[in-house]
């Protein structure tokens, strides 16, 4: 992802939790405007407190909305320059199995449905029609959803889709662009 930090900029983090990304951004990128958004207030909260110790709660938008809800997207209109998320993607089959230190994760944060991709159905195909033509997408998925996420990817259209590995050798990160042809974007 190629930008000019001078240069005006839209962001989208869905399910922020306590907002590090955003910040993150916000902070790198002085002219973008940052959208955040989680399911729970809670995290918000959190979110926007530490928004505060960064002097940035200014220039992140908070919203509170449940992503899986159609109507509830209805309220993020506009394309992006660049969409990020860490949504669930626990398979229903694997909660139990998770490592302890993720035991005080809210389940809503983990499970992605009996597969583990009840979220990106919907995520992928909707962040094919809200991003900016050389926009990108990043998403962590789970270390055995790589070539599932791979053909959600290209049947949405996305001409690009790059799985990075994680230090442990696992695919963890997808990486989603569409063609720089506007014409070709859906």
């Amino acid at each position: 992802f190629e930008t000019s930090s001078a240069l005006p900029h839209r962001f989208l983090d869905i399910g922020t939790g306590s907002g590090c990304i955003s910040i993150t951004l916000a902070k790198h990128f002085p002219h973008a405007e940052v959208t955040t958004l989680d399911i729970s207030e809670k995290a918000l909260q959190i979110a926007q407190q530490n928004a505060q110790k960064h002097q940035l709660e200014t220039r992140i938008e908070f919203l509170q909305l449940d992503f899986m809800e159609a109507d509830s997207r209805k309220n993020l209109t506009g394309a992006f320059d660049l969409i990020i998320s860490n949504p669930p993607y626990v398979a229903q089959k694997a909660i139990a199995q998770l490592a302890p230190e993720l035991q005080f994760e809210p389940l809503g944060a983990l499970s992605g449905g009996e597969e583990g991709l009840d979220f990106y159905q919907e995520l992928i195909p909707w962040t094919y029609s809200h991003l900016k033509p050389e926009g990108l997408a990043l998403f962590e998925i789970g270390f055995d959803q790589a070539e599932s996420i791979e053909k959600l990817a290209t049947k949405a259209g996305f001409q690009k889709v790059n799985i990075l590995k994680d230090y442990a050798g696992h695919p963890r990160m997808a990486f989603l662009q569409i063609s720089k042809d506007p014409t070709t974007h859906g």
